[in-house]
């Protein structure tokens, strides 16, 4: 509960669009079971389409596993 609110509030001072995507992404894979120190390394930068396209395939795959 409190990294949700810790991370809300980080969104809050942030407030990109580019955090907003971040911080779903964490939440997303935090809620799925996965640890932060796992989420830390499979977050990549959004700085290109192709960038968020590799990123929700990443996603989906993990999902499926």
């Amino acid at each position: 509960m409190y990294f949700h609110i810790f991370l809300a509030f980080l969104l809050f001072l942030l407030n990109t669009k580019k955090d907003m995507v971040k911080l779903h992404q964490i939440l997303s894979l935090k809620y799925l079971g996965f640890t932060l120190e796992y989420i830390k390394d499979k977050i990549f930068s959004l700085d290109s389409t192709e960038e968020v396209a590799k990123i929700l395939e990443n996603q989906s795959m993990i999902i499926k596993k």
